[in-house]
């Protein structure tokens, strides 16, 4: 821009000249056109063409339909065309007229004025003007418009040249239009000013910047849009200062954000993003995104540095690090679920639905009527099943927890799975360790176990794998144990053998009571437990065997009496005496049991046995006698 002045300079020169000829080379070695004397001009004249060369080398060559140079030395051009060569490079100045004042050293030119390959930039106005020498180029009036290949256009209500530095400032309503893309919409950069960096090849938006595409949009204090080195497209973007937006991508979906600073990928033929970064202020601050699809509950990220990834114009994944919050809310507000960790690792399917996501480092989930907490978890089917790895992950509701090193959580069906070295801790509706002679049924009921499933809002319990589960002064052990507290019901199996304390006799000394069977089913409203398979009780001495007990429970759940049927055996090792019969029917606060049966015997240790049809057997004395045959 500086060779613009030295150019006009010149024609000032051979205007003063009396014989141009002498002064130039003309470039077709011509005389340079017909100069002539006029009252009002110091010289006139009608159409040339000069070139000024430097060691056989061109500097710059002017051509026109006529200039004039006035009796102050000012001088005149019309149907103006200057090349100027940099470093090779020919730079070309056209307008319709031009005027330059030595005194000043200000050139300007009017009418449809075009500068031609200024640095990778075309730029049209109505007026420029040079100043200070020729080391600012400025534009006066309405619109400037500026091209830069076939990858960027726009327009501005003024531009300002700084040949020293090669900055190049656009203001006032200034439109950076990107390429036109079959199928997409082009990319806008609105800014109050803008100004060009070469060395960065970047464009810097201040003043109510904005950033649109379609329906995509990003405004922010400011904007820096960097170049491709090729295609003299927009490749990447900058925003910063309480940058906020949206983006709008494929399936009805849209992103909206709220950050401090946000970097861009873009598409060079698009425009479209391909990649975002966005981060707070500060480590302090944080960030937010919400992803929303229709009418669906929108996910909100929240942390203090974010990384989106784009494909095919629709989100594909989302990091987000330093603290992390992942909300799915109500169309009311209201958080539905929340996720906390140290970090968070999302892909979402072609569609806006959330495929998978990883969380990292402290993990909290809320879910209703569910916490849990881990050292990492898998989100998977859309964030309806959670995989919880933990040492151990736990998870917990309004009756207790269970922990485990992993835990899988469906929400869809409403239970958490267990596996590993299961513990459980729980308050059932009612006590499931029936037989718990004195365990209150208030009292928590613990469980260990190598499997274990919590139904969340039913009440329900599945275990498996050498279960152990204790309440109050209650044991149990067995293969598997499933409850079922809307039912009332708990159930038993395989190798099962129950311990609880009898304190029925308020004189008597506690008791322990053991029953093995192959099952064991509880009942809430029939206040009964039920033992099943090679049933085995055993009292301190006495040893109980038959095929089934019943266990009566009282108004607080513990047992109150207990009816033994087939095959029923009582035996005292201390006494040295058995009874045998069909059914027996022991009452635990007198601690006495009927046997009946057809026959019914009692067996002593010398040898003697007596039979008939009832007996009663004292299980603190461990003496037993015939009854009559009617009670």
């Amino acid at each position: 821009m500086g060779l613009v002045l030295v150019g006009l300079a010149a024609l000032f020169w051979l205007g003063r000249s009396a014989t141009p000829r002498a002064r130039s080379q003309p470039a077709d070695g011509s005389a340079g056109g017909t100069v002539s004397k006029v009252p009002e001009a110091a010289v006139l004249s009608e159409g040339f063409d000069y070139e000024q060369q430097v060691d056989g080398r061109p500097v710059f060559r002017l051509q026109g339909e006529r200039f004039s140079t006035d009796r102050e030395g000012k001088a005149a051009l019309e149907g103006v065309t200057l090349r100027l060569y940099r470093e090779g490079e020919p730079l070309d100045v056209q307008s319709r007229r031009a005027t330059y004042d030595p005194e000043s050293q200000r050139a300007r030119l009017e009418g449809d004025v075009r500068l031609s390959n200024a640095g990778g930039w075309e730029l049209e106005t109505d007026r420029l003007d040079l100043l200070e020498g020729g080391k600012v180029v400025a534009s006066r009036g309405e619109r400037a418009r500026f091209r830069r290949g076939t990858g960027i256009s726009g327009s501005a209500k003024s531009l300002r040249y700084e040949s020293e530095r090669g900055e190049l400032a656009l203001a006032g309503r200034v439109d950076v239009r990107g390429a036109e893309a079959p199928g997409a919409p082009p990319l806008h950069l609105l800014s109050g000013r803008l100004v060009w960096r070469p060395e960065e090849r970047a464009l810097v938006a201040s003043e109510d910047v904005e950033m649109t595409s379609g329906a995509d949009r990003v405004r922010a204090d400011a904007i820096t849009a960097y170049l491709s080195a090729g295609d003299d497209r927009l490749e990447s973007a900058l925003a910063e200062g309480s940058a906020t937006g949206e983006f709008s991508t494929a399936g009805d979906q849209s992103v909206a954000f709220v950050a401090e600073s946000v970097e861009l990928e873009l598409d060079v033929e698009t425009g479209a993003p391909r990649a975002s970064v966005l981060r707070g202020r500060d480590p302090g601050s944080t960030v937010r995104i919400e992803i929303s699809q229709g009418g669906a509950p929108p996910r909100i990220v929240i942390a203090p540095e974010i990384r989106l990834g784009w494909s095919a114009g629709s989100l594909s994944t989302a990091l987000a690090s330093g603290g992390v919050v992942l909300e799915e809310r109500a169309a009311a507000g209201a958080p539905l679920r929340t996720a906390r960790a140290r970090s968070l690792t999302a892909s979402f399917a072609g569609a806006p639905a959330l495929e998978s996501a990883r969380l990292e480092g402290d993990v909290e989930l809320e879910d209703g009527r569910i916490a849990a907490r881990a050292d990492s978890a898998d989100l998977e089917r859309g964030g309806s099943r959670a995989r919880l790895h933990g040492d151990p992950a736990v998870a917990r509701d309004e009756r207790g927890q269970i922990s485990a090193p992993l835990l899988l959580y469906d929400r869809d069906r409403g239970q958490v799975e267990a596996t590993g070295r299961v513990r459980a801790s729980f308050l059932p509706s009612a006590s499931p360790l029936a037989g718990g002679g004195a365990s209150a049924a208030s009292e928590p009921v613990h469980v260990d176990a190598e499997e274990g499933r919590f139904g969340v809002g039913r009440r329900s319990f599945s275990f498996r794998g050498t279960v152990q589960a204790v309440q109050g002064d209650s044991l149990l052990f067995a293969d598997s144990f499933d409850g079922d507290d809307a039912a009332g019901t708990a159930t038993a199996e395989g190798k099962v053998r129950s311990v609880w304390t009898d304190r029925s006799a308020a004189a008597a000394p506690a008791i322990a009571t053991t029953i093995t069977a192959d099952k064991m089913v509880y009942r809430r409203e029939e206040g009964e437990v039920l033992y099943s398979g090679a049933v085995s009780m055993r009292q301190l001495s006495r040893e109980l065997d038959a095929a089934s007990i019943r266990v009566e429970l009282d108004a607080e759940r513990r047992a109150r009496s207990m009816t033994a049927l087939g095959a029923v055996e009582i035996r005292d090792r201390e006494a040295g005496r058995a009874v045998a019969g069909e059914r027996a029917d022991y009452d635990l606060a007198t601690r006495e049991a009927v046997v009946t049966g057809s026959p019914v015997e009692i067996r002593e240790s010398s040898g003697a046995v007596l039979k008939g049809r009832r007996a009663l057997f004292d299980l603190d004395t461990g003496s037993a006698r015939l009854l009559s045959e009617s009670p």
